[in-house]
């Protein structure tokens, strides 16, 4: 048995990225169950360094991880959170696609929390279903942001938007960024909404156009990012509530240091669940 810190107790590995580790724990203080990730790097400059620091700027409201510890041996970095549910990838594995109705909502969560972390002048950076978590217990309908390692502020040190760059490196999972990304843009609010919107369209999908290309990596990437510029949203969003269509093409519209309209889009998401 591993104890870390004589606080918390490692049990199974539940899950691994390019971060590192994360494992089921349990406290010994409370006996209740938590996440710990774990990386093999250590310092203030590692991922989880800076994710705890994002997470504790952004502490709050239930749908923001409650980080519960984080610390650093000369072996690793070890970062402590809530234990949380399944994830929406999950969800979509298990069940297969999501109807029109679920996924509106998950949409409707989602924007609430866009809204909440842009509002903090954050930007996640790396929006796709493995980042929602299901609560567990009397939380199981609703929906934690996670894994905030790719998270920036967007805001210089004036608290002015930064400014566009083309030749940034790609950031985020290549299946949800947007096209701006791929090809080098700086990553602004707007491409949160994109990504959403993406992953939305996924949730209730058998897969995005893009899906299962045999290509090398490089020649891979390019035709990805052909495609997303080339397939029309209307198409893209055939049979799916025209709420996703008007959320892809609001995020497309948005120009790199423009607000996008949360509570426009809201609305929208809001009638077209009453409709159903």
């Amino acid at each position: 048995m591993t104890v870390i810190f004589g606080r918390y107790k490692m049990g199974e590995l539940i899950g691994s990225g390019s971060f590192g580790q994360v494992y089921i724990g349990e406290s010994l203080r409370s006996n209740t169950a938590v996440a710990i990730k774990v990386d093999d790097k250590y310092g203030t400059e590692t991922t989880l360094a800076h994710e705890a620091k994002i997470l504790n700027y952004l502490r709050g409201p239930s749908y923001i991880p409650v980080l519960r510890y984080y610390g650093s041996n000369s072996d690793n970095s070890y970062l402590v959170m809530n234990l949380l549910g399944r994830s929406l990838e999950e969800r979509k594995r298990e069940s297969g696609t999501v109807d029109g109705k679920e996924a509106i909502n998950i949409g409707l969560q989602c924007l609430k929390m866009l809204k909440y972390i842009h509002g903090k002048s954050i930007i996640h950076r790396d929006i796709k279903p493995e980042n929602f978590l299901y609560g567990i217990n009397e939380n199981a309908s609703a929906l934690t942001m996670i894994d905030f390692g790719l998270s920036k502020k967007y805001v210089d040190s004036a608290h002015k938007h930064i400014t566009v760059r083309t030749d940034r490196p790609v950031v985020g999972t290549i299946r949800y960024i947007s096209a701006n990304v791929q090809e080098g843009i700086e990553p602004s609010r707007r491409d949160d909404i994109i990504s959403l919107a993406y992953m939305l369209i996924y949730l209730q999908t058998e897969k995005l156009p893009w899906q299962g290309i045999k290509k090398g990596l490089i020649e891979k990437d390019k035709e990805i990012c052909r495609l997303k510029r080339q397939t029309t949203t209307s198409s893209l969003c055939t049979n799916l509530n025209d709420c996703f269509l008007h959320l892809l093409l609001h995020g497309k519209n948005l120009k790199f240091d423009e607000e996008p309209k949360y509570d426009r889009m809201e609305r929208k998401f809001q009638d077209a669940l009453k409709k159903l």
